[in-house]
């Protein structure tokens, strides 16, 4: 009994394990093509993140969980917007600040590239 739960606790801590690394620094970002500008980037834990623009409101983004039909990555905005998430840049140079990820919103069409967080530091889908 005793070495059940001692196993069950193992599984569940290595579970809890595969966090993201918190990163909280500006990075450059374009909204639809626009010009590009210094975001504040700044993430919990668990991946979830906020952008917060100079010229506009803050934005939290939350990670979709496996299950929600999704095969993607994809994140929901604080307003209800889901985007789907890509990585772009070269991945051969981990630490260049060319890599970055592009935020798509479907329904409107909506567009967001970031450049200087890569994949692994932004976050390993839940």
């Amino acid at each position: 009994m005793i070495r059940t739960t001692l196993i069950s606790a193992a599984l569940t801590l290595g579970a809890m394990a595969v966090k993201a690394e918190v990163i909280n620094r500006r990075i450059r970002c374009q909204y639809n093509g626009g010009k590009w500008t210094e975001v504040h980037y700044t993430n919990q834990s668990d991946g979830d993140f906020t952008l917060i623009w100079d010229d506009s409101p803050r934005m939290s983004y939350v990670w979709d969980k496996p299950g929600h039909g999704t095969y993607s990555f994809m994140v929901t905005d604080k307003l209800g917007g889901r985007w789907e998430v890509d990585y772009a840049g070269d991945h051969s140079k981990p630490g260049e600040s060319n890599i970055g990820f592009v935020l798509a919103h479907s329904d409107n069409n909506n567009v967001i590239k970031c450049l200087g967080i890569s994949r692994n530091a932004m976050f390993t889908r839940p």
